[in-house]
């Protein structure tokens, strides 16, 4: 991890902005797979997308760690391939590209997303009609 790379290196520097860095692991997402179809690429139509919580793919093409979990919470452990993502909107911009997922996921499974960051909630809209989600708390 990284205290291994700080132990290792004189020089190692680690910049993160703080705001994200600090609360990171306060938000894990579960979203529905709403659709499952076989275009070009394997594409998933899910509950969320660019408008709500994954501006940042769009805005600075981050990557998101998701894994796949059926209904009973269990993570689904398959060979992985590449998906696209469209979000709930039907907007031709809320659309995640070359997203490593399990392959044969279906519409009953749900995608986990864990460290999801800081600034979900601030960033959602209401595009199209959609409400903002609805976050639950919890303590682990």
């Amino acid at each position: 991890g990284v205290n291994k790379v700080l132990e290792d290196s004189d020089n190692a520097k680690v910049i993160i902005e703080p705001g994200r860095g600090m609360v990171a692991s306060a938000v894990d997402l579960a979203i529905s797979i709403i659709n499952v179809q076989e275009r070009k690429q394997k594409s998933l139509t899910i509950d969320d997308g660019v408008f709500t919580s994954f501006s940042d793919s769009a805005i600075h093409d981050w990557k998101y760690r998701m894994d796949g979990i059926n209904s009973q919470g269990e993570k689904i452990v398959r060979e992985c391939t590449d998906y696209v993502l469209y979000g709930r909107t039907c907007d031709s911009g809320d659309v995640i590209v070359g997203q490593s997922l399990p392959i044969n996921l279906t519409d009953k499974d749900y995608l986990h997303v864990s460290n999801a960051g800081a600034y979900l909630s601030s960033q959602a809209t209401e595009f199209n009609g959609y409400p903002i989600h609805r976050y639950v708390v919890y303590n682990s």
